[in-house]
């Protein structure tokens, strides 16, 4: 971490404080079950980017918000943490990745159509696992409702 371990903390709270407002941008694009759109351009938590279509083709930030979860527990042991706030934020952007994939019978994998360009590509698809790996190690944490 380069920032001082609060002010990433704080950072992330602040990500999770706008979770329902992450779920509320995704359902006006068609996703359901509490997935999460985190927006790319906002005030409030509510997506203010005037190009909705940038915004679902530049989806990378929600891989971003799980990946800095996934770096601040890994430098800091902080799982009170992803117990009480990422597990959450978690849980809706994974709902949304597994939404937003499609699988590939010629590829024989899940593949994100209709990203922007290839460097988004390859940066989404590496970011994607993110939440479900972390999401499997939390699996063990008591009290925690997966539904």
């Amino acid at each position: 971490m380069t920032a001082p371990q609060e002010v990433v903390k704080n950072l992330l709270i602040y990500r999770y404080k706008h979770l329902q407002k992450a779920i509320e941008n995704a359902e006006k694009l068609g996703f359901t079950n509490g997935a999460a759109l985190y927006p790319m351009v906002t005030m409030n938590g509510e997506e203010c980017h005037n190009e909705w279509e940038i915004t679902f083709e530049e989806i990378h930030r929600n891989g971003a918000i799980a990946f800095a979860i996934h770096n601040y527990i890994r430098h800091t042991g902080d799982e009170a943490y992803l117990e009480d706030y990422g597990l959450e934020v978690l849980i809706g952007i994974a709902r949304f990745w597994s939404q937003r994939a499609t699988f590939s019978q010629e590829k024989k994998q899940f593949v994100i159509l209709g990203l922007p360009a290839p460097t988004n590509t390859k940066t989404t698809s590496t970011i994607t696992g993110i939440p479900t790996k972390l999401l499997n190690g939390a699996s063990s944490m008591p009290g925690k409702p997966f539904a």
